[in-house]
């Protein structure tokens, strides 16, 4: 059963999302989102340019060619509702260009130097960077932190 703070795995079909799957060696997910919440309806945080937005489940599963469900197996409801309520947060965030780069940079050298240590704004967001700045609210820890 799907729960808030599970991940949405997505691969996108624009040519962003293919170059994305190439840096990372050929992948299936080019995109991440977030469960917010379950009932009514399922709603997830995504965030794509030019906007972090959220969007019905159903919605985000017709716009891409294949959607994938990552359970987080392991939080606790407490741990689930820190990840939401940090993920709100960035819910009208604008899409960060500049930090998709340093993450395919970091990709593509096995490092996390870029992200670390280059300039990008704090106000604006990117998909993979949007669910692991949620998931540290808990002590968790969405993707490489180092190599």
């Amino acid at each position: 059963m799907i729960k808030p703070a599970d991940i949405i795995g997505i691969m996108g079909s624009v040519w962003a999302s293919k170059l994305i799957t190439w840096a990372e060696g050929g992948g299936l997910i080019s995109h991440v989102g977030l469960v917010l919440c379950i009932a009514p309806i399922v709603l997830v945080l995504e965030t794509v340019n030019p906007e972090t937005r959220v969007v019905p489940l159903d919605v985000a599963v017709q716009q891409h060619p294949r959607v994938f469900l990552m359970k987080a197996l392991t939080l606790t409801d407490n741990e689930r509702k820190l990840i939401v309520r940090e993920a709100c947060k960035w819910s009208t965030a604008d899409y960060s260009f500049t930090k998709c780069i340093w993450a395919g940079l970091d990709e593509i050298t096995k490092t996390t130097w870029f992200s670390e240590n280059l300039y990008s704004s704090p106000d604006q967001a990117q998909c993979s960077w949007t669910v692991a700045q949620a998931y540290k609210a808990a002590g968790k820890y969405f993707g490489r932190t180092t190599w």
